[in-house]
């Protein structure tokens, strides 16, 4: 991996110079739009959001599943259900 990556700018060269700088990156194909309603739900878990984003993602009427899920993410089932559950409970 020799290439840059754009979204990850070189951290400026500060003498106190610390933490991640946010950066937005206009995309214009390949790309999920994730309202902030979700993004930034005060009552879900990160597992949660992530696992509605990655919903979001799919192509319209993929079929979806805890086993198929836990196959393709390390969380296992067990966590993929409960954030599923979560998911529900907050509509």
């Amino acid at each position: 991996m020799t290439d840059k990556q754009r979204n990850a700018p070189a951290r400026p060269k500060t003498r106190h110079s610390s933490g991640v700088t946010h950066v937005n990156e206009p995309h214009h194909d390949n790309f999920t739009v994730v309202g902030n309603h979700l993004a930034q739900h005060p009552e879900l878990s990160l597992v949660a959001i992530g696992l509605a984003l990655h919903i979001q993602s799919l192509p319209e009427g993929t079929p979806i599943g805890i086993k198929a899920l836990a196959a393709k993410f390390p969380e296992g089932e067990i966590r993929i259900a409960a954030a599923l559950r979560e998911l529900e409970e907050h509509g």
